[in-house]
């Protein structure tokens, strides 16, 4: 990333860089149960390290197993997939970087 914080102590040696410490939120975007989405992220070719959080919005219905997407990264663009009985629920994927 272009910015960020770094301290130093008195002697000069750097203890805290956000750039390799923290992580910053790109995005996010909730995939609808039983279908497949892809979402584009512009910024992700420049970042070193790329996260992706994936999480239930709603509960199964009836007795059913609730199953997230399963998601994957290629170069900008981030896919939720229902493929193979998977996604059965509304999932939200949060997409994080530095």
């Amino acid at each position: 990333m272009g910015y960020g914080i770094r301290l130093r102590n008195a002697a000069g040696a750097e203890f805290f860089n956000t750039d390799t410490i923290t992580w910053n939120y790109v995005g996010a975007f909730i995939a609808d149960a039983n279908t497949s989405w892809t979402q584009l992220f512009p910024i992700l070719g420049s970042l070193n390290e790329v996260l992706l959080q994936v999480s239930f919005v709603d509960s199964a219905p009836g007795n059913q197993e609730a199953l997230v997407h399963s998601v994957s990264r290629s170069g900008n663009m981030v896919t939720a997939s229902s493929l193979g009985g998977v996604g059965n629920v509304r999932s939200l994927v949060i997409v994080l970087g530095r």
